[in-house]
């Protein structure tokens, strides 16, 4: 019995190990940035500017270092959906950019429903129809998380 219980705990970790990571500050954004410390799975960085908050979405590797280094300015404009624990949360439409796999909401709402999926503990997919389902690997809310918050509600109220 205890073996059994210790193979359940042992595959429980490696599935939600990337989701437990935890978030880590984008060091060298030019606004404030966070993005989870797992790169290993599709994720979602979020960042704020000028009291204005958003969120960008990779369906690849959640390596946003290379999202924001990309230099293309190829973007396309593609249908997709929010689903946030099963329910779709936001059907709209987001900025595709082919080069480097990222997805950007094209309206804020979609930004603050990933945000609060964050601070809830959400499981969420991003649905981009005939590019496929992502399920976004979304650590829980740590110090890192709470801090950006902070700081990007002072610079909305400043």
């Amino acid at each position: 019995m205890l073996s059994k219980l210790m193979i359940a705990a042992a595959m429980g970790t490696a599935l939600m190990g990337t989701a437990n990571a935890g978030w880590e500050r984008l060091a060298d954004a030019a606004v404030p940035a966070v993005q989870p410390a797992s790169k290993e799975a599709p994720s979602v960085m979020f960042f704020c500017s000028n009291g204005s908050f958003s969120a960008v979405m990779s369906t690849q590797d959640g390596d946003f270092d290379v999202v924001l280094s990309d230099t293309s300015r190829r973007v396309r404009n593609v249908s997709g959906s929010l689903i946030i624990n099963g329910d779709e949360a936001y059907s709209g439409f987001f900025g595709y950019k082919p080069a480097v796999k990222s997805v950007s909401p094209k309206e804020s709402k979609p930004s603050k429903k990933l945000f609060n999926a964050v601070v809830r503990g959400d499981s969420v997919v991003l649905d981009l129809g005939s590019k496929g389902k992502f399920e976004l690997a979304l650590p829980g809310a740590d110090q890192v998380f709470s801090e950006f918050a902070k700081e990007c509600r002072a610079m909305k109220n400043a």
